[in-house]
């Protein structure tokens, strides 16, 4: 693919002089190369699983604890909620 730096200044309505012109195809270029690396790229014909197969459960048991204990170290609590101050 080529690429006519004159057609992209008409369609997107701009004027250009030399050496913005010979920048754009450069950069044209480079990303035209990237392009080309991507699209030759290989997938894997057999699916990519991404979560472990099997029963994944916790190994330890939950602690039970008193949240009014934690709740009265706080010093403004409204139902249960603890109050902070408002930030920006």
């Amino acid at each position: 693919m080529k690429f006519d730096a004159d057609e992209i200044s008409n369609m997107s309505l701009i004027t250009l002089n030399r050496s913005e012109k010979k920048e754009i195809v450069k950069r044209l270029n480079a990303l035209k190369s990237y392009l080309d690396a991507i699209n030759s790229v290989e997938t894997p014909s057999s699916p990519i699983i991404l979560a472990p197969e099997g029963i994944n459960e916790r190994a330890d048991e939950p602690i039970a604890f008193d949240s009014d204990k934690i709740l009265a170290s706080f010093h403004t609590i409204k139902n249960r909620y603890i109050k902070a101050p408002r930030t920006l």
